[in-house]
């Protein structure tokens, strides 16, 4: 008869143990969530500031119109629109400096640091780019770094503008120094606000993949099954399916809701789900 010693079976219990444990965890949806609103906020930094066509105005992080000495942030353009020369060359880089100190957005987010976006062309010009690129850039103390790209694809199939999207060698780092890697190749569908010049009440379909790894060094895949539905008056997915795949555990799949601005989800692991807040 073979015989199996008293450590083999300890061993497999507590490894049973541990991986029952991490299967219950939400940990890696969460920070994938993190991830995400990270680099959707450096995109909307870009997209605001850029409506300030000089040196002397810039908006804060919801689209309000600063002017005066104390500009916070400071908006540069490179070359600027002084001139028809100018005005009609590109590319064109927007330089949005936050200050060391940062800046308060209206939505109570402190911001520091530079980001800058660079414009192959005109935005409305199909297969235009925008390249945008955070340096020593912090939102609330979590510090972004890596590379986000914007491609406008011009009208789907279903009139609606598009655009594709894909952050590559992100790397977030948390106030207490832990460290989020992600990236993303995704298609962002604009399904409502179209033409009307106000960015706050858009309303995108997301469609796509990403893969990271968490602050625990377990890497993962996201894919996402239902479209996302974010709204850019709102700091959180409000509605859609994204399933994500942690290395040698279960499929977490995250279900952002009913279309409620909220942090609410529920993430289903096997028969289980449990509330979270994202």
């Amino acid at each position: 008869m073979r015989k199996v010693s008293i450590v083999a079976i300890s061993l497999f219990f507590l490894t049973s143990c541990e991986t029952a444990q991490l299967n219950r965890e939400t940990v890696t949806a969460e920070e994938n969530s993190v991830a995400e609103s990270l680099f959707e906020d450096i995109q909307l930094s870009v997209d605001d500031n850029a409506k300030a066509l000089n040196d002397t105005s810039a908006v804060d992080s919801n689209g309000v119109v600063i002017k005066g000495d104390s500009l916070c942030p400071c908006v540069e353009w490179t070359p600027n629109w002084v001139g028809l020369s100018n005005f009609l060359k590109f590319p064109k880089t927007i330089t949005i400096d936050f200050g060391e100190d940062g800046c308060e957005g209206q939505d109570g987010r402190i911001r520091r640091g530079i980001v800058t976006g660079t414009f192959s062309n005109w935005p409305w010009v199909r297969n235009a780019r925008l390249d945008i690129v955070p340096e020593k850039y912090f939102v609330d103390d979590y510090k972004v770094e890596g590379t986000k790209s914007i491609t406008y694809r011009g009208e789907n199939l279903s009139g609606n503008r598009n655009w594709d999207i894909s952050v590559v060698d992100g790397v977030i780092t948390t106030p207490d120094g832990e460290t989020i890697l992600w990236e993303s190749e995704r298609n962002n569908e604009l399904i409502s606000g179209a033409n009307d010049w106000d960015p706050w009440n858009n309303v995108y379909s997301i469609t796509g993949m990403a893969n990271g790894t968490n602050t625990s060094g377990r890497d993962y895949t996201a894919e996402i099954i239902k479209a996302l539905i974010v709204k850019i008056g709102c700091l959180y997915v409000t509605e859609g399916v994204l399933e994500i795949q942690p290395e040698d555990l279960k499929v977490r799949s995250i279900d952002y809701g009913d279309g409620t601005c909220d942090r609410k989800a529920e993430v289903t692991i096997g028969k289980r789900t449990y509330d979270v807040n994202l």
